[in-house]
């Protein structure tokens, strides 16, 4: 997941009236550990944004962030069932929407870039998949987390899923762990 904060473009940061305080908390934090500036913006003005690294900051299950992305990757919303993730036999896992819900994870961006999308169901399940976002480099961390609400109490063993992708932005056969 650090793979974001490798490159040297600037990094948008997409985030709503409800999501203000944790984009602010995550533009410091990259501030300060990684000497990255990050700008802030509403989503609806994203669509002006085609150069740089972009950070989604999403809550709730209409989201059109995640539920119209469904082809950019593996991890996506549907509204009646829940998050979904499409797994190597290309069998989907359902997370149904539940308290505490979250989920943190890369897909390819346009032009080149990475996305990084931090989703929560609620504003508990936001804060708990944005406790995830890397703050050290050369430690490794998976591509993709899918929180509960376990993981404020148990920490890793609250995960309901966690793995990497291969460079299909699949799920790794050899390393996705699904529960």
């Amino acid at each position: 997941m650090d793979a974001i904060f490798g490159t040297s473009s600037q990094h948008v940061i997409l985030a709503t009236n409800e999501t203000l305080s944790l984009a602010v908390q995550i533009s410091r934090n990259l501030l300060q550990y990684f000497g990255a500036d990050a700008k802030i913006i509403d989503p609806d003005l994203s669509s002006r944004m085609e150069e740089g690294d972009k950070i989604f900051l999403s809550l709730g299950s209409a989201d059109q962030m995640l539920s119209t992305a469904s082809e950019l990757g593996s991890i996506f919303i549907d509204k009646e069932h829940g998050l979904c993730v499409r797994g190597v036999d290309r069998r989907l896992t359902v997370y149904g929407f539940d308290e505490g819900l979250g989920a943190i994870f890369l897909r390819p961006g346009t032009h080149k870039t990475l996305e990084l999308v931090i989703w929560g169901f609620d504003t508990l399940g936001l804060g708990l998949a944005a406790r995830m976002v890397p703050m050290l480099t050369g430690v490794g961390q998976p591509d993709f987390l899918i929180v509960g609400r376990e993981s404020a109490w148990k920490g890793a063993a609250g995960v309901h899923a966690l793995g990497m992708f291969d460079n299909s932005w699949e799920l790794a056969d050899s390393s996705a762990v699904l529960w």
